[in-house]
């Protein structure tokens, strides 16, 4: 799995009280790309990984919780590696 494009949001809160924290997209395997996903923290505290909304706010795919955690935690890692780099 690799991570890339990653496009913060700036924590945006939605009305229900979600902090929308990037857009990414997901190489699974040299076959299969997903786009336009969705990083953000739940009120609970959960940061996880959201698939994006096809029209009329229809999910575009499944996800488990245990992935949609897995993948959060491989974005949020990219996130820091990113802003470590710069940092230097």
């Amino acid at each position: 799995m690799q991570i890339f494009n990653i496009r913060p949001l700036g924590r945006r809160v939605t009305e229900r009280g979600n902090v929308q924290i990037a857009r990414f997209n997901i190489r699974l395997t040299d076959d299969i790309t997903l786009f336009d996903w969705l990083l953000q923290e739940v009120p609970d505290g959960t940061v996880g990984a959201y698939p994006p909304l096809a029209g009329h706010g229809h999910v575009t795919a499944a996800i488990s919780p245990r992935a949609r955690a897995a993948i959060g935690k491989a974005v949020l890692r990219e996130m820091n590696e990113a802003a470590h780099e710069r940092a230097a």
